[in-house]
């Protein structure tokens, strides 16, 4: 849990970071009931984000909350730690470099972190779409790609939301009238168009998905038709023997009875019609 001062952000090239022991504003990283309650009871101005963090090739969505008092000035930040694994966080946090807006700010680097996660979700999809073409490991790749999946669908609401608190910071700039701050508007606009092309990849991943998950199912179809046709050709080359047999088992007089070489009669010819009908079905190639 850290603490910067505004003052600090807005003068010094190096962000002073210091640590603090209010522990209970980090249960607002997990109820948000709690965040409308200090709304209610504070002065402050928040934004709350959903981050994805990459642990052990899966992701996991973990929220950070950036509080700005709005009568001190002071702006907090608050995460997890796991979510210094991510690059683009980590940078920000670490670099020294001048922060002139702390919201803003957070908004970009969030949407860095989905680029991030998009650019992995895509080389995972396209490995996977390979793996497919070739037929192999399908069975594991349809669990993955469910995975992926629910990572989408947790993924398209946060994006949608940096994009709305985007347009709200927009709409305070330019409601600034001659004090518009033209640079941040300019980085706001960039900003916007990259919270647009954050959505297009994951609807983009979202249809890869689809067509992948449609490609295996077919993969499978065509697998499960082929055992079926093998099946059945087996079934009837069977039943031709099972038949002869059962006919010459009753327990009534029956033709060849006496002849000595009537049971290798019978089960040759029986042979020759089961080959026959393996080339027949072979011919018309069912197997």
């Amino acid at each position: 849990m850290l603490v910067f001062s505004s003052d600090d952000l807005l003068k010094s090239e190096k962000k002073i970071l210091k640590y603090v022991s209010n522990k209970s504003l980090i249960r607002h990283l997990n109820d948000s009931s709690e965040v409308t309650l200090l709304l209610n009871f504070h002065l402050v101005e928040m934004v709350i984000l959903s981050l994805p963090v990459l642990v052990k090739n899966d992701f996991i969505f973990k929220r950070v909350l950036l509080v700005i008092e709005k009568d001190s000035g002071s702006t907090f930040l608050f995460y997890r730690s796991e979510i210094l694994g991510n690059k683009s966080f980590e940078n920000f946090i670490s670099n020294a470099r001048r922060v002139v807006n702390a919201k803003f700010s957070l908004l970009k680097v969030g949407i860095r972190v989905y680029f991030d996660c998009v650019d992995f979700l895509d080389a995972k999809c396209e490995e996977i779409e390979q793996s497919v073409v070739e037929e192999r490991y399908v069975a594991r790749n349809i669990v993955s790609l469910m995975r992926f999946d629910t990572i989408l669908q947790q993924a398209r609401p946060n994006v949608e939301g940096i994009g709305i608190m985007v347009d709200e910071l927009v709409r305070i700039n330019d409601g600034l009238g001659e004090n518009r701050d033209v640079v941040i508007g300019d980085d706001l606009l960039s900003l916007r168009l990259d919270v647009v092309q954050v959505s297009g990849l994951l609807n983009g991943l979202g249809e890869l998905i689809d067509n992948v998950s449609n490609s295996i199912d077919s993969i499978n179809n065509f697998r499960l038709n082929r055992v079926m046709r093998t099946l059945t050709v087996v079934t009837v080359c069977l039943a031709i023997p099972t038949l002869v047999a059962g006919i010459f088992g009753m327990n009534i007089p029956l033709p060849f009875a006496e002849e000595i070489m009537a049971l290798p009669g019978i089960i040759g010819v029986s042979i020759l019609v089961v080959v026959l009908v393996i080339m027949l079905f072979k011919g018309r190639r069912y197997f």
